[in-house]
């Protein structure tokens, strides 16, 4: 009897693992697809996003999910800043600098092609105001580029009003260079901050530290930007109808636009950020068109995150069913690991929510810790936040990929806890009331 016992419950176990690696193997290839060249990072560059759009419609067909209009995709269009050609930079006439990992530029750069003289002006001479009117009277800067460093800085002149003041006068190139060039701590992370706002007259490059240990003196530069004042995106949208309560919404969202490219050889493959959490909302997609909801479900994939939460703005702006009909909303933004737990931004503002999530995580003993923060205007819940619909935002904590970066692809994205990620939201959703 107890051979027997073992033996039905490794056929259990086996079967229930094959159905798992089944799954994992779905999500997997959907974050490949979504994180392949082809997509040219989900950004505004060769249409990627519309490429992305394309395929994340053609699931939703698949799966059989209803539209609210004629079509799955909602338009909206946005003012965004590109750089799909030259990202040439040359140092002193020799050195050839490898666009973002040895320089960026700001999002609000605009193209400039030629070799200038480098002047550079000792931070030291932005603490006063009348120093600084009088270099800027004695020196013609319009056929140079500004230098200036501020990697020597502390943390705290770097928190300081005069550092803000510096990079203000920069930015609005009041000396009327031809460029700017920053050297920083560190060029890290590509920055999203002001991707949505109107080009700068000169572009704004920014050095790490141990981008270039020489001094400085001559920059051969050809930056090819391309500006689009109405850029037309969308955002992807269907849902199942609930058997029981079909008026009232869950709300399972996520971004699908990332960061494009820079030049003609570098693309961000956005794995964890966000393909993850895109083939966590297909994955639930499918999962709810097999086994139909109490309540209907609505599945967002939005556009225009990275550049300032636009799609999920636009959405909330103009809502295809009242928002005030959704009972929640779950925002799944880089859910690919998740060795070292989940954080569930906004549960301050929902304890009732979150102390039902607990018993859900304590009694399946999905992820330890699962961990609590408060609002963060950082993702797409934001804006339903705004308008009082209840939402969670999850990101899964532990290894992966670096963040906004060419190497955010597919093999770091472990997804060691995705069925974690999976049941978390599907237990909520079948057992909220």
């Amino acid at each position: 009897m107890r051979l027997y016992k073992k033996a039905i419950c490794a056929i259990f176990c086996l079967v229930s693992f094959s159905l798992a690696a089944q799954d994992t193997i779905y999500v997997r290839q959907i974050i490949d697809t979504l994180s392949a060249p082809g997509m040219h990072g989900r950004g505004y560059s060769h249409k990627g996003d519309s490429i992305a759009a394309s395929f994340i419609a053609n699931e939703f067909e698949k799966f059989g999910l209803q539209k609210f209009n004629s079509s799955y995709l909602q338009k909206l269009s946005f003012i965004t800043n590109t750089f799909p050609g030259n990202t040439l930079l040359i140092v002193n006439d020799k050195d050839t600098l490898e666009p973002f990992y040895d320089f960026k530029v700001l999002p609000i750069s605009s193209s400039l092609k030629g070799e200038f003289d480098v002047v550079e002006i000792p931070y030291k001479k932005f603490k006063k105001l009348k120093s600084l009117r009088k270099l800027v009277q004695k020196t013609d800067f319009t056929n140079s580029i500004v230098l200036v460093d501020f990697s020597k800085l502390k943390q705290k002149e770097l928190a300081s009003d005069i550092y803000k003041s510096v990079r203000e006068v920069l930015y609005q190139n009041h000396m009327k260079a031809k460029g700017v060039v920053i050297i920083d701590k560190n060029v890290g992370a590509f920055g999203v901050a002001l991707w949505n706002q109107n080009p700068a007259d000169y572009p704004i490059i920014i050095f790490g530290e141990n981008s270039y240990k020489k001094k400085i003196n001559k920059i051969t530069i050809d930056l090819e930007s391309r500006f689009y004042e109405d850029y037309v995106s969308q955002n992807v949208i269907g849902y199942i109808e609930g058997k029981v309560e079909p008026d009232s919404f869950f709300v399972i969202g996520a971004h699908y636009d990332h960061l494009g490219v820079f030049g003609k050889n570098i693309y961000f493959p956005g794995a964890n950020d966000n393909a993850s959490g895109i083939a966590a909302v297909l994955d639930l997609a499918k999962h709810f068109s097999q086994n139909q909801p109490y309540y209907s479900v609505a599945f967002m994939l939005f556009t225009g995150e990275e550049i300032g939460i636009l799609g999920s703005k636009y959405y909330t702006e103009n809502p295809l069913f009242p928002l005030s009909k959704i009972k929640f909303m779950f925002n799944l933004d880089m859910v690919g690991n998740g060795e070292k737990g989940i954080m569930a931004v906004n549960a301050l503002s929902h304890p009732e929510a979150f102390e039902f999530l607990e018993s859900i995580n304590n009694e399946k003993k999905y992820f330890d810790p699962l961990k609590k923060r408060g609002e963060a205007a950082n993702s797409d819940h934001h804006y339903f936040h705004q308008n009082k619909v209840p939402a969670f935002f999850f990101y899964t904590m532990g290894e992966s990929g670096p963040y906004h970066h060419p190497d955010d692809i597919s093999e770091k994205v472990s997804l060691i806890k995705y069925h974690s990620v999976f049941n978390l939201v599907l237990d909520f959703v079948n057992q909220y009331r």
